[in-house]
């Protein structure tokens, strides 16, 4: 399960339960449970926003540097469904992540001063549609939630040099 997946704007509490979660779960909760509770307010909306980013202090290159600076934008509105307390809830959210790198210089001395490789998180951005309805029928009730989620990334990754490599 990919918690990336389910909206931040579609939660309206997680409940976690340990130890066994109990018989209505079945012999897969035997270690517990995390139940993700959706927002079911009937009517509004709301807008929010979010920003961060590293401002960290590198003694390996001797400069405090800013990077990684992500944002969250996140908006939703519901309306009631009849008379009966059925709602539709629907939002969208952006996510947005630059990279990280905490690298130090290499410390070869005919490349002083230069960094070989890049060592950290990478770019991304993420951008997620999703709703959250509820009927009632009778004694009971038909609801429905889904999310459309797109998510691009780029990463970079630790190499070895040959000469790093013990010989076989």
């Amino acid at each position: 399960m990919d918690f990336n997946s389910i909206p931040i704007s579609a939660i309206k509490r997680i409940e976690v339960l340990r130890d066994g979660a109990g018989a209505q779960y079945g012999s897969d909760a035997i270690a517990g449970v995390i139940n993700i509770i959706l927002d079911d307010a009937p009517q509004g909306g709301e807008v929010s926003s979010t920003y961060g980013a590293y401002h960290t202090r590198q003694k390996a290159i001797g400069k405090t540097t800013t990077d990684g600076q992500n944002s969250l934008t996140t908006a939703k509105i519901g309306t009631r469904l009849g008379e009966e307390g059925g709602f539709i809830l629907g939002g969208t959210e952006y996510k947005d992540r630059n990279p990280t790198n905490r690298a130090g210089f290499d410390g070869f001395a005919d490349t002083p001063g230069q960094r070989n490789y890049v060592m950290g998180d990478g770019v991304a951005r993420d951008v997620n549609l999703w709703f959250n309805g509820e009927v009632p029928l009778g004694n009971g009730k038909a609801y429905s939630f889904d999310t459309y989620n797109q998510r691009h990334t780029t990463g970079t990754e630790f190499y070895r040099y040959p000469t790093d490599q013990p010989q076989f």
